[in-house]
């Protein structure tokens, strides 16, 4: 098992516990290395709180798609604005 396999989420602060103590029990019936936690993480290029707010994750959307955009503009004389509105639909 690998740490990006899984994610808890829980609507409340016992159901989490719950779950992190199956979680522990696992681990230690198979030896496994101990479990990590934090308040954000990145899973499948989107980075998570532990506030399930989604700011952060916003705002790095926000700037890859402005590194892709000022990407484009050396291509601009290639590209015409109905590309851009595929791309960015």
């Amino acid at each position: 098992m690998y740490a990006d396999d899984m994610v808890l989420f829980s609507g409340s602060i016992e159901g989490l516990q719950s779950f992190l103590n199956e979680l522990s029990n696992y681990c230690d019936a198979y030896r496994s290395y101990p479990t990590k936690t934090g308040d954000q993480f990145t899973y499948l290029g989107i980075m998570l709180s532990l506030y399930n707010k989604f700011t952060k994750a916003g705002k790095q959307l926000s700037e890859q798609g402005k590194k892709v955009l000022f990407g484009l503009q050396k291509y601009k004389k290639y590209v015409t604005l109905s590309v851009y509105l595929i791309i960015f639909s």
